[in-house]
């Protein structure tokens, strides 16, 4: 018997299947991780606080586009900052959740006037890392249906190919 080089279909199918599930499992692991990142966040305990600083931070950039033509875009940021009691420790934060994203538009910051008192999640191993809200990851979100794509295509594959 003389090896040719060539693939059957089964062996392609279970190859192929077998790489898109991998490189589809990936990213739904991450994702995992990041959504039990953000549910242990919202049973940490809650101390009281207080805003100290609230205001939007603005940044105007310019990019050309594929055209050739430059564009102009403005991003928003917000920015709070706030005092804390934990253990009867004075404590400072500055995040407002574990991941924030500059956006297109401004931000409602209504919620967080100066000398607003609010609740602070904060990390019982480590009272200094504290964040005013809890959020889905929405990269997270992303990862997982991205990866479930992959897992549906790694598995159809290969099952339509050997049960054809």
């Amino acid at each position: 018997m003389t090896y040719t080089g060539a693939v059957g279909p089964v062996t392609f199918a279970l190859v192929f299947g077998g790489t898109f599930l991998i490189t589809g499992l990936v990213p739904i692991w991450l994702a995992m991780r990041t959504f039990a990142k953000d549910r242990a966040i919202a049973r940490w305990p809650r101390a009281p606080g207080r805003v100290t600083v609230s205001r939007v931070d603005s940044h105007t950039s310019t990019s050309r586009d594929q055209d050739g033509y430059d564009r102009r875009y403005t991003l928003h940021d917000p920015v709070v900052h706030f005092t804390y009691t934990v253990g009867g420790q004075e404590l400072h934060g500055d995040r407002l959740a574990r991941v924030v994203v500059s956006s297109s538009e401004v931000p409602d910051l209504s919620r967080y006037a100066v000398g607003q008192e609010v609740q602070v999640f904060y990390d019982p191993s480590d009272p200094r890392t504290a964040y005013l809200e809890v959020r889905r990851s929405t990269g997270a979100v992303i990862l997982t249906v991205f990866g479930g794509i992959f897992v549906a295509v790694g598995l159809l594959v290969p099952a339509l190919v050997l049960f054809a």
